[in-house]
């Protein structure tokens, strides 16, 4: 984030509106530009729920409570997925301002209203798998099985090249992932991190079902 531009918001009466813009623009994570969708996602939370209420206020004016008037709002108007993403964004927003010398402490002070609450998901024993891939078209059971095999994500199980799957070494390279973006699918690179190589078990220990 350029520092210089936003160094003293309490002077230039810099808004939550102006600022989020350019944090939006210059956001990277571990030196990579944002994902279109993790970009996407962003710009749907402040456009329809932080912005609405808190855009106009310069960013020294945005204060705990302000902000907990503002969560209690959208957690009464919309569900949990949309409130987390909606507080966890202007969190990360403000908490580039205090980087920035901007505010001298973080606003948002909710415990735990960032964070992600999901219940463990349930596992698929081998002959379950075996027996969804039986149902499945037969282009499509060798990713069902690969899927399970292998680890591999949705977006990246469409993403696959021939070049990617090495049968000899019996490895599978993860290089790029496939995303429904509000423009339609596109490719990139897989989240920051999974860019991977993946080893499957031998032949043996595994059964594959006939296409």
């Amino acid at each position: 984030m350029g520092r210089g531009v936003w160094l003293a918001p309490h002077r230039s009466g810099v808004t939550l509106r102006e600022y989020s813009q350019a944090w939006l623009a210059e956001r990277s994570v571990r030196g990579r530009p944002l994902a279109v969708r993790t970009r996407e996602t962003y710009r749907h939370s402040l456009d329809r729920w932080v912005l609405p209420t808190l855009g106009g206020l310069p960013l020294d004016r945005i204060t705990p409570a302000a902000v907990r008037s503002w969560h209690a709002k959208i957690s009464a108007a919309t569900g949990p997925t949309a409130t987390r993403q909606a507080y966890a964004v202007l969190r990360a927003i403000l908490s580039t301002a205090v980087a920035d010398d901007a505010l001298a402490r973080n606003p948002c002070r909710i415990t735990g209203a960032g964070q992600a609450r999901t219940d463990e998901r349930p596992l698929l024993d081998l002959e379950q798998v075996q027996q969804l891939a039986t149902r499945m078209p037969a282009h499509l059971r060798g990713l069902v099985e690969l899927a399970f095999w292998g680890h591999l994500r949705l977006g990246e199980l469409i993403a696959l090249r021939i070049q990617d799957v090495d049968l000899d070494a019996g490895t599978v390279t993860v290089r790029r992932q496939g995303v429904e973006t509000d423009t339609g699918p596109e490719e990139g690179p897989p989240k920051v991190g999974s860019h991977r190589t993946v080893h499957l078990p031998p032949q043996g220990t595994r059964r594959w079902t006939n296409t």
